[in-house]
């Protein structure tokens, strides 16, 4: 059992005990391959099994889970082509799954798969210029959202300009908007945000580097301009978006120091904050770059340090949030955790 004791006015505490997902994973991955949870969409936590043992970038997918943390309902469904679904979300019986495989480049497909029937059908496809900078799939209350950059021609890897975002409706892609600009490239791509009522993203100018977070706002079919970083010793790492509270994590070039601005207020933690998930709404909590945890008090404006004690094997830095007091880990080991935070 992990404990994580944190200075936070009165003690704080995540009690971590293991989860019932393990033993459902270990009735299916006779093999002992590799897992990866993906995302959590309500009670449901989905994810893949996976051969790490192959001898290629892509890695092979060797099945899909999905699990009701409530309930402890348990779905496998065993996947044999030979390359990687590397993103995947569900709608009643419907998953929709961006496929990788490796050739020459990389190519991407978007796959329905019908889990009654076994249909399958592709909805688009494409190449890519690195794994990093697949198509994303958001699962926003049973509405499916999807990101693409600009297609890999083949010449140009760098100064990606071009974003396209999707709606999904069965089958069909319907077209939200798409950025396109000439002075300013998609920067990184991996923390677009989408919430109910837009799409957050951020641009970088290459003329003088300032970056720019923008909101579409898929309501009012506008785009707007929420927060320009012109400080060149900062970056910007990540951004949480809850309602009107704007987090925003800007990272130090220098030091690895993070500076945290809360609706305009700043905080200069001193540290290198990583993967920020808000807990509720006035927690976020950070699993660092040096493997400590953090809360961020978004009333009070306050770091607060978390002390892990009784640990019997590393946790990686990713986390998933449950509901408002718990989230699940995954160890080193291939474990699950699940943190009650008390």
């Amino acid at each position: 059992m992990l404990v994580c004791a944190c200075d936070f006015n009165k003690e704080k505490k995540i009690n971590f005990s293991d989860s019932n997902l393990n033993k459902h994973i270990s009735n299916v991955n006779t093999n002992n391959y590799s897992t990866e949870i993906y995302s959590v969409i309500g009670n449901n936590i989905i994810g893949t099994i996976y051969d790490s043992t192959v001898e290629n970038n892509i890695l092979e997918t060797k099945g899909l889970f999905i699990f009701n943390n409530e309930t402890e309902d348990f779905q496998y469904i065993k996947y044999e082509e030979k390359n990687r679904v590397i993103d995947f979300t569900v709608i009643d019986e419907i998953i929709y799954m961006i496929i990788v495989e490796e050739n020459d480049i990389y190519k991407w497909k978007l796959e329905s798969y019908n889990i009654n029937t076994q249909e399958k059908n592709i909805i688009k496809d494409g190449n890519l210029c690195s794994l990093i900078e697949y198509p994303r799939l958001f699962n926003r209350n049973n509405k499916v959202i999807l990101t693409v950059l600009k297609d890999y021609d083949g010449y140009s890897c760098s100064n990606i300009r071009e974003l396209f975002v999707y709606s999904l409706n069965d089958n069909n892609l319907i077209e939200i908007f798409s950025e396109n600009s000439k002075e300013m490239i998609i920067y990184n791509y991996t923390n677009i945000k989408v919430t109910d009522d837009g799409i957050y993203y951020v641009l970088k100018d290459q003329s003088n580097e300032n970056e720019f977070l923008y909101k579409y706002d898929y309501l009012k079919n506008e785009k707007e301009k929420i927060f320009v970083n012109d400080n060149k010793n900062y970056t910007i790492s990540n951004f949480l978006i809850d309602g009107t509270n704007k987090y925003i994590n800007l990272l130090s070039v220098k030091n690895r120091y993070s500076k945290i601005l809360y609706n305009s207020e700043e905080l200069d933690s001193n540290k290198f904050l990583l993967f920020e998930e808000s807990i509720n709404d006035k927690m976020i909590l950070t699993h660092n770059y040096d493997n400590s945890w953090s809360i961020y008090d978004t009333k009070e404006n306050k770091l607060y340090d978390c002390i892990i004690e009784n640990v019997e094997s590393d946790i990686y830095p990713k986390y998933y949030v449950l509901n408002s007091n718990k989230i699940i880990v995954q160890t080193y080991d291939e474990k699950y955790l699940i943190g009650d935070l008390k």
